[in-house]
């Protein structure tokens, strides 16, 4: 089964990374290149065959390129926000690409949530947006160890968010959370 979803980011008020979740992708591209290598033999004067193996995977995410990707778009977000000729604009909710789908959901206190899922995605992402909220609060705002603005490290959340993905990623946008 494909991974739909690809990323999961939660950002602060301040445009502080405090929570991410990246797929991990299995899949490893191998391909392997074999051929005579006779004018090499002539030269070297013995008998051997030359094998290249070339490995293809998907690119990976630093944690520092992800709170810098997580800074910046709080920072576009705003920007966005200020300049959409509607007034009261709640700024990038869905950005398309060819290559991924960017879904994001910002709570009234400016916690924003964020989901980027391949292009080819039905997922509903309202609701998986929404669900996501909900167990920030549970798990996060709840805790009475848990100070505001800062990472989340609960691993009860972690689990609830890995049970919310994998029932997302079975229904493919067919049914909602």
């Amino acid at each position: 089964m494909t991974n739909h979803i690809q990323h999961l980011f939660i950002i602060n008020r301040a445009g502080s990374l405090i929570y991410s979740w990246e797929a991990r992708i299995e899949t490893v591209c191998v391909l392997k290149y074999s051929y005579d290598d006779s004018i090499k033999n002539q030269i070297c004067g013995r008998e051997t065959l030359s094998c290249v193996t070339v490995r293809f995977a998907a690119p990976t995410v630093s944690t520092n390129e992800k709170i810098i990707l997580s800074s910046m778009f709080h920072s576009l977000f705003t920007i966005a926000v200020q300049l959409s000729p509607c007034p009261k604009s709640s700024g990038v909710e869905v950005l398309e690409t060819t290559q991924f789908k960017l879904f994001c959901l910002q709570s009234r206190t400016g916690v924003k949530f964020v989901v980027i899922t391949s292009a080819a995605s039905n997922i509903a992402a309202d609701s998986l947006l929404s669900k996501m909220y909900e167990l920030y609060t549970d798990f996060a705002l709840k805790n009475p160890f848990y100070s505001i603005d800062m990472p989340i490290r609960a691993q009860k959340f972690d689990e609830a968010i890995k049970v919310l993905l994998e029932k997302a990623e079975k229904s493919n946008g067919a049914v909602t959370f």
